[in-house]
């Protein structure tokens, strides 16, 4: 039951006056109330962009720092691949050598499933951190930027 002004009404019928001066003071209260829902949700709506923008602006930075580590990464491993190249070029002439040649190479070959770790790990790292912010970004707009 909604009450107005002390005449009691069924829900989803038009209140009763007894007066024009009473319509009138029903309409503005109610005009100021939804002007200040308005009002309340404009600030939500607009916390909301300025939260977004933020968790952008970090993901963006965390993106091109995880990027640089990758780049650095593979180029380690371009240069250890490289090198261990070279090495087993400059050994295989020498027989005596070969038992050195396979250590060098397993060696080489360990590094390189490291770094390809490295590599995935990071990739993984990156995914897992933007998943969250996503999930964070969504969390904060269903709850209004709790």
């Amino acid at each position: 039951m909604n009450k107005h002004l002390g005449v009691r009404m069924k829900d989803g019928e038009p209140p009763r006056f007894s007066s024009v001066q009473e319509e009138l003071e029903y309409w503005k209260r109610n005009a100021l109330e939804r002007k200040a829902e308005l009002e309340e949700l404009e600030v939500d709506y607009q916390e909301i962009r300025d939260s977004s923008r933020i968790l952008e602006e970090e993901m963006e930075r965390e993106l091109k720092t995880t990027n640089a580590k990758l780049e650095e990464v593979s180029k380690a491993y371009a240069n250890l691949a490289s090198r261990s190249e070279d090495t087993a070029v400059r050994y295989s002439a020498d027989p005596k050598e070969d038992l050195n040649i396979n250590n060098l190479y397993s060696k080489a070959k360990n590094r390189q499933s490291h770094q390809e770790t490295l590599i995935l790990s990071e990739k993984l790292q990156v995914r897992f951190f933007v998943s969250n912010l996503s999930e964070t970004h969504a969390l904060k707009r269903c709850t209004g930027g709790t």
